[in-house]
């Protein structure tokens, strides 16, 4: 592991790591995202910049970037509906809904905060 944490350090000279680079930086090097993100926390670098707005988006790294949209299409509240899990959207269903109705990842999540509904499962540990 010492040479993933040392291409960690070498992706996040501030500490913090954002989201998409830490997703880049897995593939680049053939791991999944969540080895990433289990040893960025284990050599004490923050996931930031949230690709769903949840998180890090601040000098603090507390900031949250996703508003609620009540107007949010029907086919899109459906799909969201659809992919619950224990009621939460866990992260890749959000990625993945994104990616087929050619959508940001913002936007889903923005939909999901409309309704009411919590995203889950962090495909880098982030959050449970």
């Amino acid at each position: 592991m010492k040479d993933l944490a040392e291409a960690i350090r070498a992706a996040s000279p501030t500490g913090r790591l954002p989201c998409r680079r830490a997703f880049d930086l897995a593939a680049s090097l053939g791991i999944e995202p969540f080895i990433l993100g289990r040893e960025a926390t284990a050599i004490g670098v923050k996931i930031s910049h949230c690709e769903l707005g949840l998180f890090g988006h601040t000098e603090t790294g507390k900031g949250r970037i996703v508003n609620p949209d009540p107007e949010a299409s029907l086919d899109l509240k459906r799909e969201i509906a659809a992919r619950l899990t224990g009621g939460r959207l866990p992260c890749r269903s959000a990625w993945e809904i994104a990616a087929e109705k050619g959508l940001s990842r913002l936007a889903v999540s923005c939909a999901a905060e409309g309704l009411g509904v919590h995203i889950s499962s962090c495909q880098l540990g982030c959050f449970p």
